[in-house]
């Protein structure tokens, strides 16, 4: 996907996180995230170009980890002129980079928002820890405490959530969706790039590696908090924990800035 800023022509990628030479990651942290890979039903889309058509001269907005704070979000759509008078504005497209729901007080709300609006959203770790405890609920009939809010939730819910992207723009092949979801650090050793969802385990955050072309977005980063490289933009900044909900806002005309707003309250204990 090309798009227009500053009278240049940047390539883009939307995801969630990274993986290896060319990957896009959600968010998550913990327990919360899961360890075992997808199962194929959940893999219905791992990539999905955003066509020209779709972007035109629209200023993008593109929202880091959410976690279920709707007022946050609402209130930093509202901030960017994505969202008029509770409408979002047909001159703006709204992405959000994974990790919109889960942990905050309010996921199924940020969820409906985003099907009724056509929202563009890539799946990060935390839904696809939702799906794999949707389909457990299915089964058993049980919820831990921390996933009572899924007892909301329908099966047309759980589709829109399996048919979610890992990333948005241009297409890759061959790439795990568990690194995709997860990845944090990157380590290479000549050859070999290995990726880690914990950062004590070696590498460096894969931002700081990335060379292009495309200028990627990304969640699941919350210790790092806004992450501003050369080709990579880390939007999570801990909303869910009592910092920020933040977004970077692309204009074709006006080029990219970064627009914040506070959290209304810490809504989960961050983890050291």
């Amino acid at each position: 996907m090309l798009i227009r800023s500053g009278g240049r022509q940047r390539r883009m990628r939307i995801c969630g996180a990274v993986l290896g030479l060319l990957v896009v990651l959600g968010a998550g942290r913990g327990e919360d995230t899961t360890t075992s890979a997808p199962t194929t039903a959940s893999l219905s889309a791992v990539h999905r170009v955003l066509p020209e058509d779709v972007v035109g001269n629209r200023t993008l907005v593109i929202v880091g980890d959410i976690h279920g704070c709707y007022d946050e979000m609402m209130e930093l759509l509202h901030t960017t002129g994505a969202m008029v008078h509770g409408v979002p504005s047909p001159r703006h497209l709204i992405v959000l980079a994974g990790d919109f729901i889960n942990r905050g007080p309010k996921s199924k709300e940020v969820l409906d928002f985003v099907k009724a609006n056509g929202i563009v959203a890539v799946r990060g770790n935390h839904e696809e820890t939702i799906i794999d405890q949707y389909v457990k609920w299915k089964k058993t009939g049980t919820l831990k405490e921390k996933y009572q809010w899924i007892g909301q939730l329908k099966n047309k819910d759980l589709a829109f959530l399996q048919q979610l992207p890992y990333t948005v723009s241009v297409p890759l092949d061959r790439q795990d969706p568990l690194v995709m979801t997860t990845m944090r650090n990157l380590l290479v050793e000549g050859s070999n790039h290995t990726a880690f969802e914990d950062s004590k385990l070696g590498g460096v955050a894969w931002g700081k590696l990335w060379k292009g072309p495309q200028h990627v977005y990304f969640g699941h980063d919350a210790r790092r908090n806004l992450q501003l490289r050369a080709m990579a933009t880390g939007l999570d900044t801990g909303c869910v924990y009592g910092r920020n909900l933040t977004a970077a806002v692309t204009s074709p005309l006006t080029g990219s800035t970064i627009v914040s707003t506070p959290a209304l309250e810490a809504y989960v204990a961050e983890e050291e």
